[in-house]
């Protein structure tokens, strides 16, 4: 990705950027993500097998003992 669009003040958006797949897991799991669009988006991507091989139990805060 070369850069992020036009932000939209109106929604609460005041900054982006880029980071890879797994500091966007961690982010998420650690709970520094927190709307609900990204959220969604990450796990249903995850789920529909297209960010690759599922991190194992325990990487990112995901998998089977992850308690929150």
């Amino acid at each position: 990705m070369d850069g992020v669009g036009k932000l939209e003040a109106g929604e609460g958006v005041r900054r982006a950027g880029t980071v890879t797949l797994a500091e966007a897991e961690e982010t998420a799991a650690d709970g520094r993500i927190t709307d609900g669009f990204t959220l969604a988006v990450l796990y249903r991507a995850r789920l529909a097998g297209l960010l690759g091989p599922a991190p194992g139990p325990g990487v990112g805060g995901c998998g089977p003992n992850h308690l929150g």
